[in-house]
């Protein structure tokens, strides 16, 4: 079994960012002479579990996929008491010869924030951002080609 890293990243961030539980079955999932693909599966199985609770939310598609542009699937949680997430989005730039540098407009109303969110992308420090008066934020984003993404709202 060669290992693919870039393609198998891509494949359970695609699955587990887009609140899909995938059951696998086979022989193995990882090859046990290449520790790198076992990290891998584990850091995409500790980072769903980490926010199972708003990936299995309600889910906007803030983007319809085209294979040009950006993919953004935004998951939401209301309830305070559930998960300290409100939201998270999940973005894909699946074009392989173009970057991305551009704004997002976030729909935050579904995510019960009215006013502020806090804003962490990929488990950064996170940057206090205000709500515009119709609930959404805009998110400036710049993507390398062939990359994803993702964002946690609180």
């Amino acid at each position: 079994m060669g290992f693919l890293s870039g393609q198998w990243e891509w494949y359970l961030f695609m699955y587990f960012g887009t609140g899909v539980s995938p059951c696998y079955r086979g022989k193995r999932l990882y090859d046990e002479l290449v520790p790198a693909s076992k990290a891998l599966v584990q850091k995409y199985t500790n980072w769903h579990a980490r926010y199972r609770v708003v990936l299995h939310g309600d889910i906007i598609h803030l983007k319809r996929p085209d294979g040009n542009g950006i993919d953004a699937m935004l998951h939401v949680q209301p309830d305070p008491r559930k998960s300290a997430e409100r939201a998270l989005l999940v973005v894909f730039n699946p074009n392989s010869g173009q970057a991305v540098n551009t704004t997002v407009k976030v729909p935050l109303y579904y995510s019960g924030l009215s006013d502020t969110a806090r804003v962490s992308r990929e488990g950064a420090a996170p940057v206090s951002m205000t709500l515009a008066r119709d609930w959404s934020i805009a998110l400036p984003l710049t993507m390398a080609p062939n990359s994803f993404s993702w964002f946690v709202f609180e």
